[in-house]
């Protein structure tokens, strides 16, 4: 049996839940939080090289 992508996905996600860290999808995420903004716009202007 094969350990598929999507079988990982769900155990991390399972053990970050066990760990206190609940699933939140990204849509549901604000993001008008000033650190969180600011996190994105600089995520935006880096490049990976």
């Amino acid at each position: 049996m094969k350990f598929t992508e999507a079988q990982l996905e769900f155990a991390i996600i399972e053990l970050l839940g066990v760990e206190g860290y609940p699933h939140v999808l990204g849509e549901a995420i604000a993001l008008s939080a000033p650190c969180l903004s600011a996190s994105l716009k600089y995520s935006r202007q880096t490049k990976a090289y």
